[in-house]
């Protein structure tokens, strides 16, 4: 027990080094805030590793990643860049997991979320976040659905992608490909809020894409957040 609480307060420590304490205090406050409320709401975000493995195996590349947690207080942030107003946002959360964007946009009462994953335990948890908060009044319209994001059909009305480093650089340059795919077929701008972005690059080289806002970490040795237009 002891060790625990000395590997948590390490992990706290070098997270206050990585952000700057005063970022530190304003994402743990806000966090905290959220994920009380998705608690007293009934929320649950519980997953195997097991299942993760067999997700991993059948993605297109053998190169899916683990879903990791998403901070709300970076999303809240994002929706700051985007052209139009949190009720006019259509997101799709490419390795969705349990839902943890899901559930943070239906408690913002965005238009519609629809998030898609290998996973099917998560997948199955997802699916039962999104109804508890539809019964507790979200606004918000959902889909939930098994699918590889390189041949994923993105719902027309989509305008924001998010994602945190879901997959390796294969599978992200054909995920980017079915992406531009739909912005031709729309002929309309979408956004695409990429955390963790190990693979910017391929978005950084593409002419098709334009780069909002870049955020590293306080000593600028590591870029944690990246906001794309994706355009025709």
């Amino acid at each position: 027990m002891l060790q625990k609480l000395i590997n948590k307060f390490r992990h706290l420590a070098a997270h206050a080094k990585n952000k700057g304490l005063a970022n530190f205090i304003s994402v743990k406050i806000y966090d905290s805030s959220i994920k009380l409320r998705l608690r007293m709401a009934g929320v649950n975000f519980s997953k195997t590793k097991a299942q993760q493995a067999a997700a991993t195996a059948v993605s297109l590349n053998n190169d899916a990643h683990e879903n990791q947690s998403s901070s709300y207080y970076d999303l809240k942030k994002s929706f700051t860049f985007l052209p139009f107003g949190i009720g006019e946002i259509n997101l799709l959360d490419i390795g969705c997991g349990s839902g943890r964007v899901l559930n943070y946009c239906m408690l913002s009462n965005v238009k519609t979320v629809t998030g898609i994953d290998l996973d099917e335990e998560a997948l199955q948890l997802a699916e039962q976040n999104c109804a508890v908060l539809k019964q507790k009044s979200s606004t918000t319209a959902y889909i939930v659905e098994r699918a590889d994001a390189t041949l994923f059909a993105i719902p027309p009305q989509v305008n924001t992608i998010y994602m945190f480093n879901p997959f390796g650089s294969q599978t992200m340059q054909a995920a980017l490909q079915n992406i531009l795919n739909h912005v031709a077929a729309s002929n309309r701008p979408l956004y695409l809020i990429y955390c963790m972005p190990s693979f910017k690059n391929i978005f950084e080289a593409n002419t098709h894409c334009r780069k909002v806002y870049e955020e590293y970490n306080k000593d600028k040795s590591r870029c944690e957040l990246c906001i794309f237009e994706i355009a025709p």
